[in-house]
């Protein structure tokens, strides 16, 4: 067939069944030669002619099975980690949902541009309406952010410093009355520094701050009552002291003798004593007494002591029986 071609007069190449009815490649073209129809061709079977251009087809086919083979293995390998990694962080998500929902007080998430609210728990809801946009209107039943001097706005005092904020500030509760609460921010920054959101939950101390004013104002009642104390012992011990001779020497009209003497009381007022005097011209008595305790009790005793032990005196020469007889004065009763 190929030979009937290239006497055709045709140029080319094509793929022709030969005698033996096996594909070959021919090449073929006319010869131009008068009187006589020549032509000369080449032939080579198909298989010897492309047995590289099919090694590399197979090969490329080969090749591109293993590639998809191995795209398909990395496909199902990458949507597993990605399922996983999925299913991990929705459990994370999960986690720190129920996490920020079982906190007793309230938590927010706050954008620091406008204030709204990222995130609130069931706790920070409570305090109000649950369609509160801001926080402001969450926790001030207000549309602006507070400015006291006393009180600043904690997300104001973050975006400030770019810092941990703590203050104690006035809010509201979920029936409008006011509560002392004690609030926490911490800012969230983006890539360049700046505070985008600040994260911050409060605790209620209204009753910490109730007890703090009652221990105040005992704390004055009894520094009052303790001022008031002290000034009532510091009489009673100028009286005590008053009953006690306090000029000396003493007698000065007696070249015989000099009498000093000394009392300092532990505390405002004691027990302790001592007297002295003529009990006539030619007798003269002391006395130094140490009464057991301290306080009001010791000094009212030994003013009791004091005084029987002057009375008696007066009719008693031994000091064994003025003691006696004091003794059974001071046990009257008692």
């Amino acid at each position: 067939e190929g030979t009937t071609v290239a006497l055709g007069g045709e140029t080319g190449t094509k793929i022709f069944p030969d005698y033996r009815g096996i594909s070959v490649l021919s090449a073929y073209k006319p010869l131009a030669l008068s009187d006589v129809r020549w032509g000369i061709m080449s032939e080579i079977d198909e298989a010897e002619a492309f047995r590289r251009v099919y090694k590399l087809r197979n090969q490329t086919a080969l090749w591109f099975g293993v590639l998809v083979l191995v795209i398909v293995s990395a496909s199902v390998l990458f949507s597993k980690t990605l399922s996983r990694a999925q299913k991990e962080l929705m459990e994370q998500k999960t986690l720190l949902e129920n996490t920020i929902e079982s906190l007793p007080h309230p938590f927010y998430v706050v954008d620091a541009a406008d204030h709204s609210l990222k995130v609130a728990n069931t706790a920070a809801r409570q305090l109000g309406a649950t369609d509160a946009a801001t926080y402001d209107a969450l926790t001030h039943k207000q549309n602006t952010p507070c400015d006291s001097a006393d009180a600043p706005c904690p997300l104001e005092e973050v975006k400030r410093t770019r810092q941990a904020f703590v203050c104690e500030q006035v809010q509201c509760d979920s029936e409008g009355k006011q509560v002392f609460a004690e609030v926490h921010g911490y800012p969230i920054l983006d890539e360049r520094g700046s505070v985008v959101q600040v994260i911050e939950y409060s605790l209620d101390i209204t009753e910490r701050k109730r007890a703090d004013q009652e221990v105040r104002q005992a704390y004055h009642i009894i520094e009052t009552q303790q001022e008031r104390m002290e000034e009532e012992l510091n009489i009673g011990r100028e009286i005590q002291q008053s009953l006690l001779p306090l000029i000396f020497p003493a007698f000065r009209e007696y070249d015989e003798f000099r009498v000093w003497a000394s009392l300092q009381p532990a505390r405002e007022l004691g027990g302790d004593f001592y007297d002295f005097y003529f009990v006539d011209k030619d007798r003269f008595c002391f006395c130094i007494g140490d009464v057991s305790g301290k306080g009001v009790p010791s000094a009212l005793f030994m003013a009791m002591a004091k005084t029987f032990v002057k009375l008696t005196a007066g009719d008693e020469f031994s000091p064994a029986r003025i003691l006696s007889k004091v003794n059974q004065e001071l046990s009257r009763g008692n």
